[in-house]
């Protein structure tokens, strides 16, 4: 599971509506990991390998670029008017970089927007936090977490994945993948046998799971659907 870590999140309108973006460019962040080596000693002499420090650039622009394309977005080398109504524009901003001293790490927050191009007003903002071996990682880190909060924002969903099934229960796992805490999860279990559908129950979870957490709950199968030779299949009626 991937901590998305958001420290705020805002989303004003809805970004289906886009299917361009403009993204403004960027300096990439360089940092350098110390090096290290293994060296043993013996009546021969001195000898093993040392290794150079790892250099890492991460340029935020292009990452960004990268996960709006495969989210199926064009991107757009500057603003058009012809275009402007469909257009969002994309800023980055580096807000705080500081050292984690539980985890020896490097530990930055950084904030992605996304503005209508035609009216400049904010759609969306995403100010996350993300941790790393250096400066660069941490960034990319957060870079990941804020695109991930903005796939949730545009598809919204809670995931289910089944456990172990027994003849009477069976375990499910949900992943809440929404920018909001979810605490009512109503699920609709359907058993088939032989292809054919012979019982269907609605079970409601309740529990607090928070954006990106993975809840494990337990199903008790109702008499009529307590055999092995069934199969079964989990939907999401609803959530809040």
């Amino acid at each position: 599971m991937i901590g998305l870590n958001a420290t705020k999140v805002i989303v004003n309108g809805d970004l289906n509506k886009y299917t361009y973006a403009y993204i403004i460019p960027t300096s990439g962040v360089t940092s350098k990991a110390a090096g290290g080596g293994l060296v043993l000693g013996s009546i021969y002499g001195v000898y093993g390998v040392v290794e150079e420090g790892i250099t890492r650039t991460t340029n935020p622009s292009e990452m960004i670029a990268g996960q709006l394309m495969k989210m199926g977005y064009a991107i757009l080398p500057n603003v058009s008017s012809e275009l402007d109504g469909n257009t969002m524009i994309v800023s980055y901003g580096y807000l705080d970089c500081h050292g984690n001293s539980d985890f020896q790490k490097a530990s930055s927050t950084i904030i992605i927007q996304f503005r209508d191009a035609k009216t400049q007003e904010l759609v969306a903002s995403y100010e996350t936090t993300g941790i790393g071996n250096n400066d660069s990682e941490s960034i990319s880190s957060a870079i990941t977490a804020a695109m991930e909060l903005f796939q949730y924002t545009l598809d919204p969903t809670i995931v289910v994945r089944f456990g172990d099934v027994y003849k009477q229960n069976f375990y499910v796992y949900l992943t809440n993948k929404t920018i909001n805490e979810v605490n009512n999860v109503l699920l609709h279990v359907i058993y088939f046998l032989d292809g054919e559908v012979v019982h269907e129950q609605d079970v409601m979870v309740r529990s607090k799971i928070d954006t990106n957490q993975e809840f494990c709950t337990v199903i008790k199968r109702d008499k009529q659907a307590q055999s092995r030779k069934m199969q079964i299949k989990v939907n999401v009626l609803s959530y809040n």
